[in-house]
This record gives structure tokens, C-alpha cells and sequence, in this order.
């Protein structure tokens, strides 16, 4: 399986902040599975401890970069 670049686990976190826009979300939160593994490449199994990752909404400024 091909390594996916960290260009493109950005381009799918931006989309993730578009479609957040779209729907009025501030933040996301991500437990391990498919879509954190799809998003950031983490791969992490459920466990007693609280593992996750937080996606907040882009600022205009913050996503024109």
C-alpha cells in the first residue's frame, strides 16, 4: 500500500473544516477507527483510556494558508 503524504491527510483535514463550515460545527472529535486513521494516519486501537483528536472549525485567516 502506497504512503500517503502529509499534503494529503491536510487536504482531507480542509475538507473536513469545509464540510464543518457548511454544517455550523465549531469542533469535531475524532476516536480511533477508520475515519481518524483516514484524517491523520494514527492508527489506534479502543482502549480504556480516552485516545482522540480534536478538529476545530477553520478561521478565515487560518484557512487561506
Amino acid at each position: 500500500m502506497p504512503q500517503t503524504t502529509e499534503a494529503t491527510f491536510r487536504e482531507r483535514i480542509a475538507k473536513l473544516q469545509d464540510a464543518m463550515k457548511e454544517f455550523g460545527l465549531q469542533a469535531v472529535v475524532l476516536e480511533p477507527g477508520p475515519a481518524m486513521t483516514y484524517l491523520t494516519g494514527v492508527r489506534w486501537g479502543k482502549s480504556e483510556r480516552t485516545f482522540g483528536r480534536r478538529t476545530k472549525a477553520p478561521t478565515s485567516e487560518s484557512h487561506n494558508r
